[in-house]
């Protein structure tokens, strides 16, 4: 239960409203840097530009015939001022060991700007130990003191004929935490083993540890339960019995609580060996993404969830044993205030043979009854649609019904390749299921004879296909804003002309998720020829702007967790096929014309759409090959580098504070210099 601290000082309203004020400033912070950086690539770029060069080889050339031209200085006071700027924005090295004090008291942590919301934006590294300096103590419980609320956790644990030691270890774990407000529930499921009877004896001599006993089995829902009806705490936790708990794991999840007043806080987890000495396949998470718990249970461990909300939701099904978790978050998720990531792996699953921690796809059931509770939210939420167990063992396949049979306007930007365009286009007529479309393509001053014949016989061929005449030089976002305007569908799709159709449902599967009023972009799952991944998604922060999720990964690998073969949200899309529906389009004026005319446009329009609160879709049942580049090549002159570094920059700028944190759609635990998920430290 939440009760307030009679201890707390006169002045603990100023102190949290220091700690508000503290949190801000780091904020501010972020962003300043990212500007800095920005604002320092920018000056360098103008400084060393052919333009500037030449300006000032013409004013000494001038000087030298006797005119009074002032030397410039913008250059050095420039520097000098970014070298300001630069000294005042400085910030702790957050990649170094932290402290463990540092990390117990929250020293650097805030809130993140981007949404969905994590806490910590920014984790440290993990520190090598937990021996505290003698003060911290103190400090914690001043700390805790000054806050509003302190919620108290109950942690419920159903137990059956476990191994003592391990019944011991969990104990000794939730014993350790540094947060104090906790209650341990273990519920023995009628356990035959003497040795876990023994265990359980044991650990109800600490006060804070109740054991509640049945006469008789009744399934792991059934156990839980009891615990949850016996609960005194503001959330429920959940833990197994043979796993164990990091020794910040309840103080962070209470500070994230006590930042948001989230209902809903889970965390990242990784696996431990069955003797508990290596940890190994930590599972860094996403923050909320309400896509991805369709397709996978990706909470899981540990998560806290508000005890009136779980009794709003009817607490955990039998009918789900297996997956109950899954389906208690599905009730869930559909009621709560706000879902908040901790970005911390604050849960160790033992990885015991025949467990789920082990290896999902010895259990069949629990992956059966996932796709049961996944197929009972879509019929609670009326969303028209079927759910197949997926790809890989735990995820699940959700095929939603297209509502009605608007039109969609394919808009396809070109300029000769003849070839390219006549397989992009047939493949499109020859496997699209979904029938209602057009195709505009859109010709940018071709000149070769083949060309315009093979536009002609595509034209004839097929009503649904016509061209339009864009007799400008070449600028991806003006020529697909002009296709937009003459488009006479409800929902544009872009697509480049070095595409092929793979999977007949493609059209189809972006178009049901273009139907949702939540949903603004939808991409799609794009191949190299030779089935290597080109595209699963955009992140944002790669490389400086962004990069694509599993590029160059084979399409057979499992890649990170499953996620190249799961429907997700993400922050952006590719717009070599994107999806949106056409109102959209012109409410955000479209493509950027001006500042980004051949890269970032599509990241651009996406990171727009967030901003207006609407979810992007990656839904790789949309399938096709991507020839990437051959229709007009790689940023290889010098004149296209110096496109490419003023559009990045300009990105840079104008999504600074976006830019300055981790894509809430990846983790701040992955190295920003890599596609492939590749772990900070």
């Amino acid at each position: 239960m939440t009760m307030p601290d009679s201890t707390r000082k006169s002045d603990d309203s100023d102190r949290a409203e220091s700690d508000r004020d503290d949190a801000e400033v780091l904020r501010r912070l972020a962003g300043l840097q990212a500007a800095v950086r920005n604002l320092d690539t920018i000056s360098r770029g103008v400084f060393s530009s052919a333009s500037w060069r030449t300006g000032q080889r013409l004013a000494n050339l001038l000087r030298g015939f006797g005119l009074r031209i002032p030397v410039s200085t913008a250059e050095t006071e420039t520097a000098r001022l970014i070298d300001e700027l630069k000294r005042i924005a400085e910030m702790p090295d957050l990649d170094r060991a932290p402290e463990p004090d540092d990390v117990v008291l929250g020293n650097q942590f805030r809130v993140s700007e981007s949404r969905p919301r994590r806490y910590p934006a920014t984790p440290p590294p993990r520190p090598a130990h937990w021996n505290l300096a003698a003060e911290t103590t103190r400090k914690l419980e001043t700390q805790l003191n000054r806050w509003d609320t302190r919620p108290m956790f109950s942690i419920v644990v159903p137990v059956y004929n476990t191994q003592a030691e391990w019944v011991a270890a969990l104990v000794e774990s939730v014993q350790a935490q540094f947060y104090t407000r906790w209650e341990l529930l273990l519920v023995d499921d009628a356990s035959r083993r003497a040795e876990t009877r023994q265990a359980l004896e044991v650990a109800e001599t600490d006060p804070k540890v109740r054991v509640l006993r049945r006469e008789t089995g009744g399934g792991i829902s059934a156990a839980t339960n009891v615990g949850i009806a016996a609960a005194e705490g503001d959330y429920i936790a959940f833990a197994d019995h043979d796993d164990l708990l990091e020794p910040d794991a309840m103080l962070q999840i209470a500070r994230a609580i006590e930042q948001t007043d989230a209902d809903i806080v889970y965390s990242d987890e990784d696996k431990i060996d069955e003797a508990g000495e290596e940890k190994f396949d930590p599972h860094y998470k996403p923050a909320w993404s309400p896509d991805l718990l369709l397709s996978q249970n990706y909470v899981s461990h540990l998560t806290a969830i508000r005890r009136a909300l779980i009794g709003r939701v009817g607490g955990l099904n039998s009918e789900f044993d297996g997956s109950q978790d899954h389906d208690l978050l599905l009730r869930c998720v559909e009621h709560a205030n706000e879902i908040v990531h901790v970005p911390i792996a604050l849960y160790h699953w033992r990885a015991v043979e025949g467990s789920t921690a082990r290896e999902f796809g010895e259990k069949s059931y629990p992956w059966q009854a996932g796709r049961n509770a996944v197929e009972k939210a879509l019929a609670r939420r009326e969303i028209a649609g079927k759910v197949e167990l997926g790809e890989r063992p735990g995820t699940y396949r959700i095929t939603r019904k297209v509502l009605g049979n608007p039109k969609v306007s394919i808009l396809i930007p070109f300029r000769d390749q003849p070839r390219l365009l006549e397989q992009c286009v047939r493949s499109i007529l020859d496997k699209t299921t979904y029938a209602n479309f057009e195709i505009i393509g859109l010709d940018n001053q071709s000149t070769e004879p083949t060309t315009h014949d093979v536009m002609q016989k595509l034209a004839e061929s097929d009503e649904r296909v016509r061209f339009e005449c864009y007799d400008h030089p070449f600028n991806f976002s003006a020529i697909n804003n002009f296709g937009a305007g003459l488009a006479r569908g409800e929902h544009l799709l872009l697509l480049n002309n070095d595409t092929e159709v793979i999977a007949p449902e493609w059209l189809g599967a972006m178009l049901a998720h273009s139907q949702r009023e939540e949903v603004g972009a939808v991409g799609a799952k794009l191949l190299y020829p030779d089935d290597r991944i080109q595209h699963a998604g955009v992140m944002l922060g790669i490389g400086g702007v962004a990069g694509h999720s599993h590029k160059f990964v084979a399409n057979e690998a499992n890649g990170y967790f499953s996620r190249p073969h799961l429907a997700q949200n993400i922050s952006a899309v590719t717009g070599a096929c994107l999806m949106v529906r056409k109102h959209l389009y012109e409410e955000l004026e479209g493509l950027e014309e001006r500042y980004l005319s051949v890269a970032f446009n599509d990241i651009d329009f996406c990171i727009r759409l967030r901003e207006k609160g609407l979810l992007n879709i990656y839904e790789p049942a949309a399938l096709l090959y991507h020839h990437e580049s051959i229709s007009r090549g790689y940023e290889d002159s010098d004149q296209k580098k110096m496109r490419f570094s003023s559009e990045a920059r300009y990105m840079q700028f104008r999504h600074a504070v976006t830019l300055a944190e981790t894509d809430p759609y990846f983790s701040p635990n992955f190295s920003a210099h890599s596609e492939c998920f590749t772990p900070r430290c």
